[in-house]
């Protein structure tokens, strides 16, 4: 199933129409992406409450990083995730707590360096995979 719907956490405001059952066994989502200086001209309010609701919002972070907590929390047990993102999170600082958060759960990344994914982005891309129980093989890396 693909999700690219505007969704700015999976919470209160996730359309109707999909219910918990859309992230019962796999699940593709564009999460919603909208960087940490807009939030804190635009959101501001949003920006408070989410820090303070979800556990993966520490420094500096983009909206996309609750948005994987969100989705991880109700996929049901043995259901599949895959995200595409800016790859920021894997390495910058604000992504510490989201990388140990899902850690044993990541399965796969494609790394999308090479090719111009999105139109207009400034940013690279990475596909990300994740399996709601431990993940105990190495995690494969591609590279596009």
């Amino acid at each position: 199933m693909i999700h690219a719907g505007y969704s700015p956490v999976l919470s209160i405001n996730f359309p109707s129409k999909i219910s918990h059952s859309f992230f019962g066994g796999k699940t593709f989502s564009l999460p919603p992406y909208v960087d940490s200086e807009s939030m804190v001209k635009n959101m501001k309010l949003e920006r408070e409450i989410y820090s303070l609701i979800f556990l993966t919002t520490k420094g500096n972070w983009d909206l996309y990083i609750p948005f994987y907590e969100r989705s991880f929390k109700i996929v049901q047990n043995n259901g599949y995730i895959c995200f595409i993102t800016p790859n920021k999170w894997l390495s910058i600082n604000y992504g510490k707590t989201l990388r140990s958060y899902l850690n044993k759960c990541l399965s796969k990344i494609c790394s999308c360096d090479e090719i111009k994914v999105f139109k207009d982005a400034g940013n690279s891309p990475v596909i990300t995979f994740f399996r709601k129980k431990e993940v105990k093989n190495k995690i494969l890396v591609d590279f596009y």
